[in-house]
């Protein structure tokens, strides 16, 4: 899919990969800013999952009630 087409963008989410092993981590997300990228915390992540797929479920609603 091209993204000149998408109606909706969003930033560049990534996980950082932290070294583990048997005790639990706590991961590291960043966001793609221009020029970078900007350490975010888990509650932003999740803030930003959730409302992209809240508008996700209102664009799918918009379109079917068009036809």
């Amino acid at each position: 899919m091209s993204s000149l087409t998408t109606t909706y963008r969003r930033s560049q989410l990534r996980s950082l990969p932290m070294p583990g092993g048997k005790t639990p981590i706590d991961y590291h997300y960043v966001v793609r800013i221009p020029g970078g990228w900007e350490p975010i915390n888990q509650k932003f992540r999740d803030w930003s999952v959730g409302d992209f797929n809240q508008q996700a479920v209102e664009m799918h609603h918009e379109q079917h009630n068009r036809h």
